[in-house]
């Protein structure tokens, strides 16, 4: 997968799932979209290899859903997206009071090698 056809997968995501907007990393200070929203990032890699040489270059993907209320829809909607494009994915949670949001947290791996 290239970093291309993961931007492509987001607007994607988007798309299907009929949210507002996605951003990398963060949107700028006080121009976050209207709920619900995606972001994602790539925190660390889990590179794999021998010899002390690196043969895979594994990246950790998140992506953050925020809502205002729990959406199971679109969450389905999301996990479809991502087993269809062949994302074995950890799923987490929590609510973010200060901000009045959930946060669905999809941690996943992938190979960029574009």
């Amino acid at each position: 997968m290239t970093l291309k056809d993961v931007n492509q997968m987001m607007v994607e995501l988007v798309q299907r799932a009929n949210l507002t907007d996605y951003t990398y990393y963060q949107f700028a200070e006080n121009s976050a979209p209207p709920l619900p929203y995606l972001i994602f990032y790539y925190p660390f890699t889990q590179n794999e290899g021998a010899d002390n040489v690196v043969w895979s270059n594994v990246n950790r993907l998140n992506i953050e859903l925020y809502t205002e209320n729990k959406e199971f829809g679109i969450e389905a909607e999301l996990e479809a997206v991502l087993t269809e494009h062949g994302f074995f994915y950890d799923k987490s949670e929590q609510y973010i009071e200060d901000e009045k949001m959930y946060e669905v947290l999809y941690e996943m791996g992938v190979v960029i090698d574009g």
